[in-house]
């Protein structure tokens, strides 16, 4: 990451929200309606990391909620300075900063070095946009307002289920962030902690990602138990 974002040697991950429209109720309409986007909708809170995997994932929260209050609901913060304290996260300017959470300059105090450190991680920021564009690109059921209704289909657990399955897609397929950043997503039996009838966790063969940018992390699944 830092051969990217020149910035930051100690940041881990961006964190960001996304906001998923869901069928409008017949009760408690103004809960649920952010009236940035003029939609109802729910809310969740997700960190992205270099190799492509979301590895942390809060909601769904009511539509008119800010990112604060996801970020402070979540405990993130908290556990990253107990468990994590010498690294952090990268975030938009709607986040404060913390030991453990950095965002970029703000524009009243720019200068020519703070321009050089907001550029290029705002740039590595946008991959936290990639990572909601790929659950709603694999799974498109996620992304269809009017089956998403609340008390009558558990969004919440669906977006989550799909989040899954998405890292699971991108430990065997790769990512658009893990060719961004050069890096390679954790194997799939790692992160299923998938051991054999020995208790000794399997490996994979993976190859070196060729030259092509279009080209994926081609790994050998791990033999059934």
């Amino acid at each position: 990451m830092f051969e990217k974002g020149k910035a930051l040697k100690d940041c881990w991950g961006f964190i960001d929200c996304t906001i998923r429209g869901i069928c409008r109720l017949t009760l408690w309409q103004r809960t649920d309606y952010n009236t940035h986007h003029k939609h109802h909708a729910v809310k969740y809170s997700a960190v992205k990391c270099p190799h492509g995997l979301i590895y942390h994932l809060y909601g769904p929260v009511e539509g008119r909620r800010n990112d604060n209050m996801l970020l402070r609901q979540s405990g993130l913060l908290e556990r990253l300075e107990n468990h994590a304290s010498c690294f952090g996260l990268y975030s938009d300017p709607a986040y404060p900063v913390s030991q453990v959470l950095c965002s970029p300059v703000s524009r009243l105090e720019l200068g020519f070095a703070e321009q050089e450190f907001n550029r290029p991680m705002s740039s590595c920021r946008e991959c936290v946009e990639w990572g909601f564009a790929d659950i709603i690109r694999l799974w498109a059921y996620l992304d269809y307002d009017k089956e998403q209704a609340l008390f009558k289909t558990a969004i919440g657990r669906q977006y989550r289920f799909g989040t899954l399955l998405t890292n699971i897609h991108i430990c065997l397929y790769g990512s658009e962030t893990s060719l961004y950043f050069n890096c390679a997503p954790s194997l799939l039996c790692t992160y299923c902690n998938l051991k054999n009838k020995n208790g000794i966790e399997d490996t994979f063969e993976t190859r070196k990602l060729q030259s092509d940018p279009k080209a994926r992390w081609q790994k050998v699944v791990c033999p059934r138990t």
